[in-house]
């Protein structure tokens, strides 16, 4: 340990006791004052308080200013251990800024002594919680101090995220600049917020989180719950989370700064025009689960800030979730406001249909990428939907009524994750299959009640599929081998999509063609689980080639795998039948399963067995003439004109 770590006094060098009588100036208010904040270190923070920084931003925060010119972090540490923090109220934050007065000291023993000063803050304040400035630059020039602050620095940042992730040390919070800290100030001033009285308030993260919380006042017409009049700013939320309140209305809310506002799981039936207008930095607003109709979900409750006789977009919004309410149409002007959404969220909406003036309102939406109508109740999708959205990238359609793959689909050139899942449809054609969809990444058909039949070049549209998910379909039975794989004009091969995951999990195929991917040793995952596999030698490649690729990949996706056919492979398991390297039986040239012929078999050989002996004596009977059945004689013949005399009769 170096001298960093022993607590010490600087020397009197000017003889006037000055360093000293600061020392107990700053004892004595630690008696007299009430501050919610303390900085404490060398002339940077002695400094700091006649900039507009500490004027504008810190000076509402009821700070106290202990710095010393010149200190150096053992200084530091002696004023910390000798009174000049032992409050007699409870400090929220301390800002400590020190080291880069200690020019001969190693960045390792700087970085000790910082950690010693912690301690006894901890020790001294409790449950603080303890900012730490980076240390600034000493030259323009590049010198050894200006490389040892950036090592004391790099060690700051290291050391104390290892301690504060294994938990070691709590509420440590370092910044590159005293505006950052600053900030991490006001977001610690949270607290004093109404909301933090009877919600939860994280001021690491600026969040505040309200569930099962029944206000006394409506917290949206109330402006103390977003504003800190004391430093006549807005509270530095990030997040605000307000569920099952039991909020009916939502009125216009107070200027915040917050990014995420979620009102979800409440009553809300009433959306007040310009609600939002303040929130011009929020990036999401969630109003799921509440009891939206068509006929209040006006377009005007997005206006923006008013100037120049108009209103202002909100620019900032790109994510709407408006799920699970009671829209069954929307209003073509509904976003005129807030053209710049990326991700709308409308799934379990009673749609049923979707009408003129919503396709114009989702049509209008220029930058949508993320697009979410799943559970609406739709049978067909209009034409065009997709035709403006030229960025969507993402489509839900699960829980539908559709029964054909909607052909309004090759409108959405760029569509990346398409989802059908849950929908009736029956068989997936070549007529009646994907347009061609050459972006498409990822494709989900999964518990899909009908499906039976995946013909071939149902799919072959789709250029660039990665991941292909086709799950938990009880009545698939068959996927044509070309279902993927297409012939381009002019080309003399087929060509395949570049597939990476293939799941085929919980179906009822019993066969599965080799040629259906071109290279399955390039796939990362196959989980072709919990079917009826036919173990007969038409699946023999699944044993010869596939198995390897499943056990290489996840040795998870072979405990669903055994046979369901023929009867005397049923219910042996993949695995083994691999193990033992057998060679599956093949059907014969009639297409005959011998093990079902077995009964005829045996009867026919007992037939044999029966019927020769007895063809045989029935020829020797006649041979003999045994009881005239069968003589054709001359004698035989004069026979039938006479009957044989008794013996008493007269001749």
């Amino acid at each position: 340990m170096g001298v960093c770590t022993e607590p010490a006094t600087p020397d009197d060098i000017l003889g006037d006791g000055r360093w000293m009588s600061m020392h107990n100036r700053y004892v004595s208010e630690t008696k007299t004052s009430e501050p919610d904040v303390v900085f404490i270190g060398d002339s940077i923070i002695q400094g700091l308080q006649f900039s507009n920084l500490w004027i504008e931003k810190i000076s509402s925060l009821h700070p106290l200013n202990f710095g010393i010119g010149g200190d150096r972090v053992q200084h530091v540490l002696w004023r910390l251990l000798n009174g000049e923090m032992d409050f007699h109220v409870k400090i929220k934050a301390v800002v400590l800024f020190v080291g880069t007065n200690n020019m001969d000291d190693t960045a390792e023993d700087v970085f000790q002594g910082i950690l010693e000063c912690i301690k006894v803050i901890q020790q001294k304040l409790g449950d603080v919680h303890i900012i730490l400035p980076t240390l600034l630059p000493r030259g323009q020039n590049p010198n050894h101090l200006r490389e040892k602050n950036d090592a004391v620095n790099k060690l700051l940042v290291e050391r104390f995220t290892s301690l504060v992730k294994n938990r070691k040390m709590k509420q440590i919070l370092w910044c590159l600049a005293f505006l950052q800290c600053a900030t991490y100030l006001l977001a610690i001033s949270i607290h004093d917020s109404p909301f933090c009285a009877v919600c939860n308030c994280n001021e690491t993260l600026n969040t505040v989180t309200c569930k099962q919380v029944k206000f006394t006042n409506n917290p949206f017409n109330t402006s103390t719950f977003w504003n800190n009049t004391a430093a006549n700013e807005s509270y530095p939320y990030e997040k605000v989370v307000i569920q099952n309140s039991g909020l009916a209305r939502i009125e216009l809310i107070p200027k915040s700064p917050i990014k995420i506002l979620d009102l979800s799981q409440n009553r809300i039936q009433l959306i007040d025009n310009k609600s939002f207008m303040n929130l011009q930095n929020m990036t999401e607003l969630i109003l799921s689960r509440n009891y939206l109709t068509s006929q209040i979900f006006d377009p005007n409750i997005f206006q923006g800030i008013y100037t120049e006789g108009e209103y202002l977009p909100l620019r900032s919004l790109k994510i709407l979730r408006l799920d699970n309410n009671e829209l069954h149409t929307l209003h073509q002007d509904t976003f005129e406001h807030i053209m710049n959404l990326e991700v709308l969220d409308l799934h379990g909406n009673p749609f049923t249909v979707l009408d003129t003036q919503t396709v114009i309102a989702i049509s209008s939406l220029a930058r949508l990428q993320v697009l979410d109508l799943s559970y609406t109740s739709l049978k067909a999708i209009p034409q065009h939907i997709f035709h403006t959205p030229r960025n969507l990238t993402q489509l839900n359609l699960t829980g539908n009524a559709l029964t054909i793959v909607p052909p309004q689909l090759e409108d959405a050139k760029n569509l990346e994750f398409l989802i059908l899942n849950e929908n009736p449809i029956q068989n997936i054609t070549k007529d009646k299959g994907f347009p061609v969809l050459k972006n498409l990444k990822i494709l989900h058909l999964c518990n899909m009640p009908k499906l039976a039949n995946i013909d071939d070049a149902s799919m072959s549209g789709l250029w660039g599929l990665k991941e292909l998910h086709i799950c938990y379909n009880p009545n698939l039975i068959h996927i044509g081998k070309n279902a993927l794989s297409r012939i381009d004009e002019g080309a003399e091969t087929e060509d395949w999509p570049d597939l990476n995951k293939l799941y085929l999990k919980n179906n009822k195929l019993s066969y599965l063609d080799s040629h259906l991917v071109a290279r399955w040793d390039k796939l990362e995952v196959i989980d072709i689980t919990d079917n009826a596999w036919a173990c007969e030698c038409e699946n023999q490649w699944l044993f010869d080639t596939l198995m390897k690729f499943i056990i290489q990949n996840n040795n998870t996706h072979l405990n669903g795998l055994w046979c369901s056919a023929p009867a005397e492979m049923e219910d042996q398991t993949f695995i083994t039948i691999y193990e033992k390297n057998e060679t599956l039986r093949c059907l014969d040239m009639y297409g005959a399963r011998p093990e079902r012929d077995a009964a005829i078999l045996v009867g026919i050989l007992v037939g044999l067995l029966v019927g020769i002996p007895m063809v045989l004596g029935v020829l020797y009977c006649r041979k003999r003439n045994w009881f005239g059945y069968f003589d054709n004689g001359p004698a035989a013949f004069s026979r039938k004109f006479y009957n044989r005399a008794e013996p008493e009769e007269l001749y």
